[in-house]
């Protein structure tokens, strides 16, 4: 459960394949959030990958967004570094593997990511070949051309230079974020720190 959201699990009419169910009330949201939403659904609906969640569909009332995707129940890759503290060389290149596809093909449909971090690569269940799938993406965006983006936008612990820099960036952005990731899944601990965000 979120501020605005809760997510159940929910089956398949047709074939009984569990599902997860996400339902926003919409009156908990402002206009904008609201618009970032569908902007966010669109963008997700038209993304077919091994390494990317699966948006199944979207139902919608005068009071509820409720949007199914496929069911992934091996919590998040923070959750899994935290247990574990550091992944083995073999481990953290299937993940960086993986990670890599995902953000390839993103690139490839001109999509960056953004707000690539552990948070947002999650796993489809508990085992130790789970298959990693990039979720969140609330901060994507479409790149129409070279240094078509300029939002600054991300998670600072992962962001890249240019956008901290404030300077027009690309969908290379997310390689630099995959970087620091393998950093932290092969150390255990992030290159870049600090005392705040700042």
């Amino acid at each position: 459960a979120g501020s605005f959201s809760i997510v159940k699990e929910g089956f398949s009419k047709k074939s009984g394949t569990s599902v997860a169910v996400k339902i926003i009330n919409r009156f908990a949201i402002e206009p904008e959030e609201e618009t970032a939403l569908k902007h966010e659904l669109d963008l997700l609906a038209t993304l077919k990958h091994p390494n990317v969640m699966t948006m199944l569909d979207v139902y919608e009332d005068p009071e509820t967004y409720y949007i199914i995707t496929e069911k992934l129940g091996g919590g998040d890759l923070l959750e899994r570094l935290t247990a574990v503290s550091f992944f083995t060389e073999v481990a953290g290149r299937k993940v960086v593997a993986s990670m890599l596809e995902a953000v390839a093909y993103c690139a490839s449909q001109g999509v960056a990511h953004r707000d690539l971090k552990p948070e947002n690569l999650l796993l489809d269940s508990d085992k130790d070949d789970a298959v990693i799938k990039l979720a969140d993406f609330g901060f994507a965006k479409k790149s129409t051309g070279k240094d078509s983006l300029k939002t600054m936008c991300g998670s600072p612990s992962y962001v890249a230079p240019e956008i901290l820099l404030k300077q027009k960036y690309n969908i290379n952005c997310d390689v630099w974020s995959v970087g620091i990731i393998a950093y932290a899944l092969l150390v255990g601990y992030q290159p870049f720190r600090g005392e705040t965000d700042e």
